[in-house]
């Protein structure tokens, strides 16, 4: 192949052991460059180089880059394509290089289509990667290093290929860079990329960062800077940065914007000591007056990943500059992260790494958006609150009371009832602010209430995690306690015992209805993928209804009520209040139809009942336990009336008037009023609800979702 561009693989061998010492030459990683030579020897990149060009930088960059020096990452890094493109298998890798290597290597082997779309192939490879990735951390430094070779030559490529390369980067390996606190690599990535995917919206801010670099004012302002250091004896280095097209990107908007940076020149002082960073910052503080509120002492209170600098940001001639000091460890810490605390045979390992083993682990733990959801949480800003001993627990921005709890135990978590915050009690869902003082309220038990507009209002993946397999817990057990009641009704309906499920006829039954048990087949009718008459009429073909006497007759019995449910625990997480006929806790004649989400609650006359051809047989008839409590939701009731005397004259009758948190007219047009109300048990719904439409009102119920304040 002519065009072919060699790779000067003596070269190569030359520079890293350079790297790697020379003690290295009997090290599995030649061993391995030698065999990934071997099986890439036909294969070309779209560059044109010869393919082993590709796993040989990949393993480069670990080592000169992110000075990661461990053989059996460097080993797996020149072999993370083999399996993909060649014959070899990783049971194959595990007998030449050890179990270590082959785990590496296969957690960074995509998968194979297997039918599926593009899309839905990538989403699948890229949980598994975070999958392996949660006991083996090293899996994202290799797949980092790939990608960020990958992007360096990326031109060669067809335009709709680098769109979808440059996206996932945005997307997925720059929000891990950044989880991972490698900064340059972090910001190389987003630079790169976002070049790629905005192309048109990037070129005003290139135009933008080219007038900064041609511009003398950041130069004369290090300069400024560095004088006066040096006339008050404190002994520093200085530089500056334009900031790149990273720093224009909002990843919220998903865009980039000459709006959305907040400064656009950095100025890092480096100094020899914690002390003399200090100095450093009054000084500077005394010529340059900051701006209100944007000190930042991350040496006292460093962040969650260790960074630690002093933050402040200035104004000069109409320039914002964000100015960081920091000693040389941390200026060290600042570029590699956590990686700049080991040295050659670097073990990763450490509280930082089970955090984010915790974190990647959680990736394919959490059923909401999954691993996108999380990256997307790793960005967020931080806020520092306190333990009532004075612990420093980080959190992003706007996290609630039930992420401190979570954050500080899974215990703690379950059993959190709320907090005492400067002397006042405050619901799980209060807002933390950056220095609060933090004291959780506990139950004796698990709370068994989970709010789902709580979980939303997380932001800590770890508590939305927990929080929403609680709920799912909570649901399956919802679910399996409901087809166990319909299907023992079912039964009682045709005279038959539950003797009969536990019959070998029962088993063949279940087995037909693909329910390998008693607990799957009341799953299953507790999800509507099976009905409870179903099993009956399937045993009853199966045996004959005068097969099994003692089970019962098997015939119908007098009529008796049946799909009857009793409402002990009105959570909102089980049972939806629908908005076609709304109806209210203890209304008479409500009936109720299963879904995937619970039980969907309507009145009996519900026109969109029979518009959904939903048969009697299907609907399940609600019975109101008068003291059943409703877990501290407000809740609220639209009044309408024609006479604002008349509403005022049922509003003073209300029974249960301490239950009134207010009332107000917002339509004047129509007549209607909003009341809201804090009702404790169902009976006191019933209650207030029987009066106003006894007086008249044309009254429409809901619960709120949320908690209101806890001292309501």
């Amino acid at each position: 192949m002519p065009d072919t561009v060699k790779f000067d693989i003596n070269g190569y061998q030359r520079e890293m052991k350079e790297l790697l010492g020379e003690d290295s030459q009997d090290s599995i990683f030649f061993k391995a460059l030698d065999f990934a030579s071997e099986f890439h020897r036909d294969q070309r990149r779209a560059t044109k180089e010869e393919f082993i060009s590709h796993p040989a930088e990949v393993a480069k960059i670990l080592a000169e880059e992110l000075q990661i020096y461990d053989p059996v990452v460097l080993t797996a890094a020149l072999l993370h394509d083999v399996v993909e493109d060649s014959s070899v298998t990783v049971d194959d890798i595990e007998d030449l290089f050890g179990k270590e290597v082959k785990e590496v290597v296969d957690a960074c082997t995509k998968l194979d289509q297997m039918g599926l779309d593009r899309r839905s192939t990538t989403y699948l490879t890229h949980s598994k990667l975070f999958d392996r990735a949660s006991t083996r951390v090293e899996v994202l430094l290799v797949k980092l290093a790939d990608r960020l070779h990958n992007i360096r030559t990326l031109k060669s490529l067809p335009a709709g290929k680098k769109q979808r390369i440059a996206t996932e980067t945005i997307e997925v390996y720059a929000p891990i860079a950044e989880a991972l606190s490698i900064d340059h690599l972090r910001r190389e990535l987003y630079n790169r990329a976002l070049e790629y995917k905005f192309p048109k919206r990037a070129k005003p801010i290139k135009q933008i960062i080219r007038a900064l670099e041609e511009s003398k004012k950041p130069r004369e302002f290090m300069e400024e800077v560095k004088r006066l250091l040096d006339n008050q004896g404190i002994p520093a280095q200085v530089r500056y940065r334009i900031r790149e097209l990273e720093g224009y990107y909002d990843p919220l908007r998903k865009s980039v914007s000459p709006q959305y940076a907040g400064y656009r020149v950095s100025l890092t002082v480096v100094a020899k000591s914690h002390e003399d960073c200090y100095r450093a910052l009054g000084v500077i503080n005394s010529r340059f007056p900051p701006l209100p509120r944007s000190i930042r002492d991350f040496i006292a209170s460093p962040k969650s990943n260790g960074y630690s600098s002093l933050h402040v940001r200035t104004d000069v001639e109409g320039e914002s500059y964000l100015i960081k000091i920091r000693t040389p460890k941390m200026d060290r810490f600042s570029r590699l992260g956590p990686l700049a605390l080991g040295t050659k045979g670097v073990v990763l390992s450490g509280q930082f790494w089970k955090d984010l083993s915790e974190m990647v682990n959680l990736m394919g733990g959490y059923p909401g958006a999954g691993y996108r959801e999380v990256l997307k949480s790793s960005q967020a800003k931080e806020i520092l609150v306190y333990t009532p001993r004075g612990d420093r627990i980080p959190l992003p921005i706007s996290s609630v009371v039930l992420d401190f709890a979570f954050k500080i135990h899974s215990d703690l978590g379950e059993r959190c009832l709320g907090a005492m915050i400067r002397g006042k009690r405050v619901p799980p869902s209060h807002v933390l602010n950056d220095g609060d003082r933090v004291e959780i309220l506990l139950a004796d038990e698990p709370v068994t209430e989970v709010d789902p507009e709580l979980e939303k209002a997380l932001k800590t993946l770890k508590a939305k995690a927990l929080l929403a397999r609680k709920r799912q817990r909570a649901l399956e057990n919802f679910f399996r306690e409901m087809g166990e009641s319909l299907l023992l009704q079912e039964l009682e309906r045709y005279n038959l015992t539950e003797n009969v499920l536990v019959s070998e006829d029962s088993r063949q039954v279940m087995n037909l209805l693909k329910a390998k048990d008693l607990n799957a087949l009341c799953l299953l009718i507790g999800h509507d993928k099976v009905r409870a008459r179903d099993f009956v009429k399937f045993y009853h073909k199966l045996v004959g209804p005068e097969s099994h006497p003692e089970d019962g007759k098997g015939a119908e019995a007098e009529p008796v009520d049946f799909n009857i449910h009793d409402v002990l625990e009105p959570t909102l997480f089980c049972y939806k209040y629908s908005s076609c006929c709304h109806p209210y806790p203890g209304q008479d004649d409500v009936v109720a139809v299963l879904s995937e989400k619970g039980l969907s609650l309507h009145a009996r006359e519900c026109t969109e009942l029979d518009r959904w051809r939903v048969a009697d047989h299907d609907r399940i008839h609600i019975q109101w336990e008068p003291m059943a409590e409703l877990g501290g939701h407000r809740a609220r009731v639209v009044v309408r009336s024609d006479s604002a005397r008349d509403f005022l004259a049922s509003m003073s009758r209300i029974p249960q008037p301490q239950l009134l948190r207010g009332f107000t007219r917002f339509n004047r047009g129509t007549g209607d009023w909003e009341v809201v109300l804090k009702p404790k048990t169902v009976g006191q719904v019933k209650e207030i609800m029987s009066h106003l439409i006894e007086s008249g009102e044309d009254a429409v119920f809901s619960l709120l979702p949320g908690y209101g304040s806890m001292d309501d």
